[in-house]
């Protein structure tokens, strides 16, 4: 009986140990395998992860030629303008801009001549009512409150088609004095400007979308009159509408109000009635008005 006790005392004592053992050597295993089960799985993750980052890298490479060769390609059709302005020049660099929607109503203004007070002239491309499956290149120019147009053709020069513009003012008894080299580089200088808004921190800011170009950084845009150095607006709202204009008060408040301090008062005097022409509230509503009816050309 004390030889059956010992003995069950001992495979007792024989079956712990080898059950320490065996779970020793499973737990050793599981150890083991989860640490290869894990180290697969990170290297598999490593290998993707710098796959995915070869191809990022990749894909920003690409971003960047794109933007270069968007870059080359744009200051080449600039140039263009501003040194031998066309129909093909203008409508391509147009197209640039309707393509980022940077100019309001597919169209510029641009002053015919430096700080000329009584007119604009407004280069749209796009597709306009009537005509809706041929892009139309038309210059409209505003002299006073009269809007006279002409439709600019492919085989068309520059100094053709203003001549038949200013033909077609003298017939309604108005006058335009042109220069052409203002023109085409101011209108170079706006698109080029339209575009660089939608760069990334430091690029200029227009507060809307561009409607006229006025030179020295001012422009007019949905926002109002601006000046993208100085990061001046005079906010749309703030001009008299008709019934207002002529009290020289808007809102209990002188209008015009006085310039800011790096603009000369003859300079400001002619922003001003440009922003007049564009802006004035109330029922007549000419910022919604200018340019109705057109779509913006982007390419076939």
């Amino acid at each position: 009986m004390l030889v059956n006790v010992g003995t069950a005392l001992g495979l007792t004592g024989v079956l712990f140990l080898i059950e320490r053992a065996f779970t020793t050597t499973v737990a050793k295993a599981n150890t083991s395998a989860i640490t290869k089960a894990t180290t697969k799985i990170e290297d598999a993750l490593r290998e993707r992860t710098d796959s995915l980052a070869s191809r990022v890298d990749e894909l920003a490479t690409l971003l960047r030629q794109q933007q270069q060769h968007r870059d080359i390609k744009l200051g080449a059709v600039l140039a263009r303008l501003d040194s031998e302005p066309s129909f093909a020049a203008v409508s391509e660099a147009l197209t640039e801009a309707n393509k980022l929607g940077v100019i309001h109503m597919a169209g510029i203004g641009i002053t015919p001549e430096l700080d000329e007070l009584n007119s604009l002239l407004v280069f749209r491309w796009g597709l306009s009512s009537g005509a809706h499956s041929t892009p139309r290149l038309v210059v409209e120019c505003q002299v006073g409150d009269d809007r006279i147009s002409v439709e600019w053709s492919q085989d068309e020069s520059a100094a053709e088609m203003f001549e038949r513009l200013l033909t077609k003012v003298l017939r309604s008894n108005g006058t335009l004095q042109i220069d052409q080299q203002h023109v085409f580089r101011h209108l170079a200088a706006a698109v080029r400007l339209a575009i660089d808004t939608r760069g990334g921190a430091g690029s200029p800011k227009l507060r809307g979308a561009l409607m006229a170009y006025l030179g020295d950084d001012w422009v007019l845009t949905t926002g109002g009159l601006v000046n993208t150095s100085h990061e001046y607006v005079l906010p749309h709202n703030n001009f008299p509408d008709d019934s207002t204009r002529d009290t020289k008060r808007v809102q209990g408040l002188a209008w015009p109000p006085p310039p800011p301090q790096w603009v000369t008062l003859k300079r400001w005097i002619a922003l001003v009635k440009h922003g007049e022409r564009v802006f004035p509230r109330g029922l007549s509503n000419r910022v919604a008005e200018t340019g109705s009816g057109w779509e913006p050309w982007i390419g076939g």
